[in-house]
């Protein structure tokens, strides 16, 4: 196996989670459904930090699997990815502006990088429960 098949073979929850978030993240407000449950003020806050946290998460775990270890050619540490979700937060504040009617939002990029930052604090304390 080449080393891009690999890559896609143990990312691909990670790819697909950070497609919808994109999806969802660029879409008109319009078009995003409203719940009841959920109306609180600043409750999108919430939906961010738990989108975030997911996507976070399941990086973590994707890439710290012991039959990937092996084969992996670099030795980039966590924080590097940390710091990638967090820009890609606010890369896609920065673009909601342009492709939707939906504004930039300082507390929505601050959500994000609270999230990335929880997903991976709960890989760390889930890891060694799991002994991936």
């Amino acid at each position: 196996m080449n080393y891009f098949t690999i890559h896609i073979r143990q990312y691909k929850f990670t790819a697909i989670i950070t497609l919808i978030i994109t999806f969802v993240s660029l879409m008109n407000e319009s078009n995003i459904p409203s719940t009841g449950w959920l109306s609180f003020k600043n409750s999108d806050k919430v939906v961010h930090i738990i989108m975030y946290m997911t996507l976070s998460y399941v990086l973590f775990l994707e890439r710290n699997q012991k039959r990937y270890l092996s084969v992996r050619h670099h030795k980039i540490p966590n924080f590097v990815f940390m710091i990638i979700l967090i820009l890609m937060g606010g890369v896609i504040e920065i673009i909601q502006p342009i492709v939707s009617n939906r504004s930039c939002n300082l507390l929505d990029f601050l959500a994000n990088g609270v999230g990335a930052i929880f997903g991976f604090l709960l890989f760390k304390y889930t890891h060694r429960l799991l002994k991936l």
